[in-house]
This record gives structure tokens, C-alpha cells and sequence, in this order.
């Protein structure tokens, strides 16, 4: 079994692989592999995924680039729901890997909300019974005996535990079960979870989309187990019904968790709604670059006060090294800008304070001939969770209402 341990964009050099292996390597979307004159081979993730994949006998673990496994998580928890996401429960050995620190989280945030028994709800149920319960089902007794003799259909409530938060858990909890865990506290984590859950139903969900619960003052307990539950199940592709399987993979797209997060944590420093501060993909046709609004526009960012845009921006999380941040970069926010009729457009990156290439494009650039401004922040994700949002709270200013901004448009 070969295990290669690898890092977000990073080649790793003179690695001696079989044939099968170089086979297995190669049908992994994101990982290139290039032979040496040496007969050897070098490695390198190419795309913004992390986690864990394995193909046959081959085994990839791949680590964020950006910043540790602790800033993943708190990155997710804190998309998912600032106000219930405690940075406590982030806590495990600085050497565990994404992997391993995730899994860990979810066992423990799992094992805390289920300390007084497992959330249970009235859910209605049909019967054949001996006996009356709850209300009789005449049409359908009538139907088949024509008299109320037993058995009788019946329908009741049953006070159980077998609902939809349960479910997602349940479901959960066998993937992560099926996962390569090291440690013996977390494998024993699961198992009592295993145990705890097992007269819930277990669901094979849709991968592509889990529902989010509705929740309410009996159920808001399960937030944050129920959405790293979510995580998991998007994010892995095991069968319920795992075997020997010649493949399984859990990973996480860095660029989606750094955009959901940088979103969320702008609309809280300005108390704004996602009607006020839609994302890309909640934009309803509401930005053209051209007058026959044939060149639509998503930016990543933009503030709207009913039809009018008053700020916009963009949210990048690429390698900021070699060829990570070029020009284009710019060049797409001066088109958001001319489109939002605005003078000025921000984009953030996922950037260390000490790398030299992007460092210089930070700062304000005016635009040559016209009175567009393009300001250019940096993230460093590699600071304290608290540091991290006070970088935000800056970039997220840009994103007030100016008043001279509103009314004042481009120049040629």
C-alpha cells in the first residue's frame, strides 16, 4: 500500500511508483504525474482540492497550502452558522491531518449534542394493528376487510428518534466509519456513535445536495454536527454499502470553503442579508457588461440596493506563486466595475503577508484614463481565527454605502 502525503500545488519530487500506481495517480482528477530521466516520477496537486483519495493500493493525502487544518474548519463552521460555531470545539494535534482533524471535530460536536439522549420528534405512522392506537384509516380498513375487525389501519404519532437531523447523522457516521482513521480515541468515537444511532434508519442521501434541516429552539443543538455531517456526505464518495470498494475519497474544495466563508463573514461585519449581498450564483440576471446584456457578469461579491449595485468585488483563492496571480485578475474587476457603473472594485486573496509575488500587486491601482479604482487586499489565513476576522472587517469597509461612490460614475 502506498501512501503519498502532498500539499496544495506543491511537486513532490523523485517518488518510485509501479506501473499500477502510476495508473491509480493518474485516474485522480487534480493530480499530475511526470516522469523523470531517473525512471522516477514527480507529483504535483494541481487543483484546489484537499483531504483524502485513494485508488486501489494508492493512497493521496493532501494538505491546504494556505493554512493549517484548525483554519479549515473554523472557515466551514463559521460559513455555516457564525453565531453557533464555538472555536472550542476545533481542538486536536497539530500533526493530525485534514482528515483526521475533521473527523475528530464531528465525533466530538456528535458525542456533545446527543449528552442528554438523541433528539427525537412526533412522526406519524401507518399500521396493521391488534388493537386501536391514534385514529383508524376507514377508507383503507373498509377497503380491504370491509369491517372493523383486526387487524385494523391505524394511523398515530410515534415519539422517535428515526427523523431527518438523525438520519443525516446516522448516514454520517457510517461514511466516517469507513474512512482511514488513526487515532484510537476518534475510532472509538464512532463506534460509540455507531452504537448511539443505530435504531435510526440509515439513508443513502444525494451526494450533489443534503437539505439543510429547518431549525428551531428544539433542534438548534444539532447545527454544527449536522452541517460537518453535510460535509461529509458531499464531500466523499463511499457507498453505504462499502465493502472491499477499489476506491473511496473525502475531499474538500479550498476555493469554495475560502469564498463561502469570506461572504459569510462580510455580510456579519455589515449586517446584511443575502437579498442585500447576493453570491455569485444568487444573482438573478442583474449585471451585463454590454448593453444587449449578452455578457453577463457573476462576481463573487456585490451590494445591491433593489436594482442598483453600490459596491462590488471578487474572492480568489489560488496560488499567489509562479503563475497564480496575473493581470486578468485586474482586468475582470475593471469590467465589474464599468458594468456596476461604480469607481472602484475590491478583491480579496488567500495570501501569506510574506509572499513576494503577490505581495506587490497589493494596494490601490487607478486605472490609466478613467477614475477606476482597483483596491487589492490579502487574507492570511495562517493567523489566529480573531486576526483572520479583523482582516476581514477591513476589506469588508469597502463594502459600506459611500454616498460619493453611489452617484459617482466612470470616466473615459
Amino acid at each position: 500500500m502506498l501512501t503519498l502525503k502532498l500539499r496544495e500545488w506543491e511537486r513532490k519530487s523523485n517518488v518510485d511508483l509501479t506501473a499500477e500506481q502510476i495508473g491509480n495517480l493518474q485516474s485522480i482528477d487534480g493530480i499530475r504525474v511526470e516522469a523523470r530521466t531517473d525512471g522516477n516520477y514527480d507529483i504535483t496537486p494541481t487543483g484546489n482540492l484537499v483531504g483524502y483519495v485513494r485508488r486501489g493500493d494508492t493512497s493521496v493525502v493532501i494538505e491546504p497550502s494556505k493554512c493549517g487544518a484548525a483554519q479549515v474548519i473554523f472557515m466551514m463552521g463559521y460559513s455555516e452558522n457564525p453565531n453557533m460555531f464555538g472555536s472550542e470545539l476545533v481542538d486536536f494535534d497539530q500533526d493530525d491531518d485534514l482528515l483526521e482533524a475533521f473527523i475528530s471535530v464531528f465525533v466530538r460536536s456528535a458525542s456533545a449534542a446527543i449528552e442528554r439522549g438523541l433528539f427525537r420528534t412526533y412522526a406519524s405512522q401507518d399500521e396493521d394493528l391488534s388493537t386501536i392506537r391514534g385514529r383508524i384509516r376507514m377508507s383503507d380498513q373498509m377497503a380491504r376487510r370491509f369491517r372493523l375487525s383486526p387487524p385494523i389501519a391505524v394511523t398515530f404519532d410515534e415519539f422517535t428518534v428515526d427523523n431527518y437531523e438523525n438520519r443525516i447523522l446516522r448516514s454520517a457516521i457510517q461514511l466516517a466509519s469507513q474512512l482511514p482513521i488513526r487515532h484510537q480515541a476518534t475510532a472509538r468515537g464512532l463506534q460509540y456513535l455507531r452504537a448511539m444511532f443505530s435504531d435510526v434508519s440509515l439513508v443513502e442521501f444525494n451526494r450533489s445536495s443534503v437539505i439543510e434541516p429547518v431549525w428551531n429552539r428544539l433542534n438548534e443543538h444539532l447545527i454544527y454536527p449536522v452541517s460537518l455531517a453535510r460535509r461529509i456526505l458531499t464531500n466523499s464518495s463511499i457507498s453505504l454499502d462499502h465493502g472491499v470498494a477499489s476506491s473511496d475519497e473525502f475531499l474538500i474544495n479550498m476555493a469554495n470553503v475560502f469564498e463561502d466563508f469570506v461572504a459569510t463573514a462580510v455580510r456579519e461585519h455589515l449586517n446584511l442579508s443575502k437579498v442585500e449581498m447576493p453570491r455569485a450564483n444568487e444573482l438573478k440576471g442583474k449585471l451585463f457588461l454590454d448593453e444587449e446584456s449578452k455578457i453577463r457578469l457573476k462576481p463573487d461579491l456585490s451590494r445591491w440596493q433593489g436594482e442598483r449595485c453600490i459596491a462590488i468585488g471578487d474572492v480568489k483563492y489560488k496560488r499567489t506563486t509562479a503563475n497564480g496571480v496575473k493581470y486578468p485578475d485586474i482586468y475582470q474587476l475593471l469590467a465589474y466595475a464599468t458594468a456596476a457603473n461604480l469607481p472602484q472594485a475590491s478583491v480579496i486573496y488567500a495570501m501569506a503577508k510574506d509572499d513576494e509575488e503577490g505581495i506587490r500587486l497589493l494596494g490601490d491601482h487607478l486605472v490609466l484614463g478613467t477614475s477606476a479604482l482597483i483596491k487589492v487586499f490579502a487574507l492570511d489565513l495562517q493567523q489566529p481565527s480573531s486576526d483572520v476576522l479583523q482582516q476581514i472587517s477591513e476589506f469588508a469597509d469597502n463594502f459600506r454605502e459611500h454616498p460619493a461612490l453611489a452617484v459617482q460614475g466612470l470616466t473615459a
